[in-house]
């Protein structure tokens, strides 16, 4: 077939590759078969199931736990006189279950009578688990300052008319980075075993002590507090045990006071600045051993001077 005057020859095409979005459109969509491959799921060892399965079964308790609490608080008809108070409530909604040694729950009723439910902390129990009445802690907050000195002078077993004598007395000077060092811990604890060792009975013990800490600005002042100590924490009078108890209980009961003026110690911060989920992180997310937030900063930190505590018995 001749070709007509003027016309050019056809070409063929010159191939090139396919782009990405091509191929999927000339595919339709469909992935090749290697990605359309299920992917591949790591098996768990026996441990890792264990541990999935007991976190599970933890957090479905301590939902019950608190399911429980609201609906004791929801029965709790609060009295007139419970009004401003903490008071203790039965795991049925009882009036008073301290006084048959029953546990119960930790409720707030506030001045125009609703209720509050109060959540406990500590590792070994839920935030929500009935206690009895020695393992319930009132809450360190500041608007329920007066409300948590009433209930931990409730708490005293008092025999007579509230009349104290004092039984020992002693002071120790701090100091340092760690201004609750382990040489304060041992001479207070010791100061209590001689104390109560002294004594024939073993009646609820108080620990009044007064604490001398400079302040961010430099100033000095006195922070007062009181510690009881019950039966259960004395009944084996050994220095071991005392020494927890001042490392714990009475530094406790010490940083309470602070917070409530709004002060953290120097030790405190030190210990949460140790922490290993805290290296490397700015003050403001630093978080405590139980997982909350640290509320205090720089301009908080106090340092404790000195200690002076005196050791009464009610008669």
């Amino acid at each position: 077939m001749k070709r007509s005057r003027g016309a050019s020859p056809k070409r063929k095409p010159i191939s090139r590759p396919l782009s990405k979005h091509e191929r999927k459109r000339r595919t339709g969509g469909k992935a090749s078969a290697k990605s359309a491959s299920p992917p591949r799921i790591k098996k768990l060892s026996p441990a890792q199931i264990h541990a999935k399965l007991s976190a599970q079964r933890q957090v479905a308790k301590e939902r019950q736990q608190q399911h429980n609490a609201q609906l004791a608080q929801d029965k709790y008809r609060a009295r007139k006189k419970d009004r401003g108070k903490l008071v203790m409530i039965g795991t049925k909604g009882q009036s008073d279950p301290q006084l048959k040694g029953r546990r119960g729950y930790l409720v707030y009723v506030t001045k125009t009578g609703k209720k509050w439910l109060i959540k406990q902390t500590g590792k070994r129990k839920g935030s929500f688990q009935a206690r009895t009445l020695k393992d319930t802690e009132a809450p360190a907050r500041k608007n329920l300052k007066q409300a948590t000195s009433d209930f931990i002078r409730a708490r005293r077993v008092q025999i007579g008319k509230n009349k104290s004598a004092v039984k020992g007395s002693g002071s120790v000077d701090t100091g340092g980075a760690w201004d609750f060092s382990d040489s304060v811990v041992s001479k207070i604890a010791k100061s209590l075993k001689k104390t109560i060792e002294s004594q024939a009975g073993q009646r609820t013990f108080i620990i009044s002590a007064i604490v001398l800490a400079t302040l961010p600005d430099g100033s000095t002042r006195t922070f007062q507090f009181e510690v009881p100590i019950d039966k259960p924490d004395h009944i084996a009078i050994r220095l071991a045990g005392l020494k927890n108890f001042v490392s714990r209980k009475f530094y406790a009961f010490l940083a309470r006071e602070l917070a409530y003026a709004g002060y953290v110690t120097a030790g405190s911060a030190n210990h949460i600045r140790s922490l290993k989920q805290n290296k490397g992180l700015p003050k403001s997310k630093w978080t405590q051993s139980d997982g909350e937030m640290w509320r205090g900063n720089e301009s908080d930190v106090v340092h404790m001077q000195s200690i002076d505590w005196k050791i009464e018995q009610a008669r």
